[in-house]
Formats: C-alpha cells, structure tokens, sequence
C-alpha cells in the first residue's frame, strides 16, 4: 500500500508537471499566433490605407485638373469681353 501511495504520489507529480509544460506551451503558441494575426492586421490597414491615399490623391489632382480647366475658360471668356 506504501509503494501504491508513493507511485501515485510520483504520477500525479508527473502529470502536474506536464499539463504545466502544456499550458506554457499553449500560451506561447496563442502569443505567436496573436502576434502573427496583429501583423496580418496591420499589413492589410496599411495597404487599405496606401489605397485609400491614392484614391484621395487621384481625386485632388482631377479636381484641380478641373479648376485649371475652369479658370482657363474664365481667362479665355474675359479677354473675349476685353476685345470686344
């Protein structure tokens, strides 16, 4: 009965250790992986981002296209009203 106790002792001993060494373990694997997914992340932000700057750039530059168009016609028409 002393040998049983002492080799239930040892087992239980054992498997604490182990399910502590899976746990670390599982915890290091969830850190990875979150920090893998934080990257992913924060790679698609910035691409959403880079093409969003470009959108908004596209569209400063056919507004002032448009300006310039605008003020060329303004400029044409007013020296057609200073000839006449």
């Amino acid at each position: 009965a002393g040998i049983r106790q002492s080799l239930d002792a040892r087992q239980a001993g054992i498997r604490q250790s182990l399910d502590a060494r899976q746990a670390g373990i599982r915890q290091s694997l969830d850190a990875r992986q979150a920090g893998r997914y934080r990257q992913s992340l924060d790679a698609r932000q910035a691409g959403i981002r880079q093409s969003l700057d470009a959108r908004q750039a596209g569209i400063r530059q056919s507004l002032d296209a448009r300006q310039a168009g605008i003020r060329q016609l303004l400029d044409a028409r007013q020296a057609g009203i200073r000839q006449s």
